[in-house]
Order: structure tokens, then C-alpha cells, then sequence
């Protein structure tokens, strides 16, 4: 079994500026919503979907439209796009 640490890959990196931010927001969104299997969840899912709530209002609003428009049509958690 390989174990895929791509979530903690992402939130290991820099987020200190919008440009960063927005990337992190992008690829947190694309791994959550592919949930492969042999992907780090638990900790890390938390910790990243604790990351998108927080981060929620310093991201562009179109960053937001164009991350909810990439997942149209895939099968997703619905927590991805209504946060509790």
C-alpha cells in the first residue's frame, strides 16, 4: 500500500501572500474532491478543510467561483461546498 501525503504536502507550504494563498486554496479544493484512495485523511483532511474555512474571506471571490466550477459533475463530499 503507498500512502499519499499530497494534503500535507500542500499545507506545508508558504501561504504568507494572495498568490500563495489562492494555490494552496486551488489544491486543497482539487485533493479533497478526488478522495483517492491511499490519501492521508484524518489529521490532514482536518487540518485542510480547517485551512478553507479560515482562509475562506481572504480569497478572491472568482479563485472561489473557479475552484466550485472545476468540480462540476464529480461526485464530492458535500462538506467541500457547504463547510459546517
Amino acid at each position: 500500500m503507498r500512502y499519499d501525503d499530497m494534503l500535507a504536502t500542500v499545507l506545508a507550504q508558504a501561504a504568507d501572500r494572495p498568490d500563495r494563498q489562492a494555490a494552496r486554496w486551488r489544491q486543497l479544493v482539487d485533493l479533497l474532491a478526488q478522495r483517492r484512495p491511499g490519501a492521508d485523511a484524518g489529521h490532514n483532511e482536518a487540518a485542510a478543510y480547517t485551512w478553507l474555512r479560515g482562509a475562506r474571506g481572504a480569497i478572491d471571490p472568482q479563485v472561489r467561483r473557479e475552484s466550485a466550477e472545476a468540480l462540476v459533475g464529480r461526485e464530492i463530499d458535500p462538506g467541500l461546498i457547504h463547510p459546517p
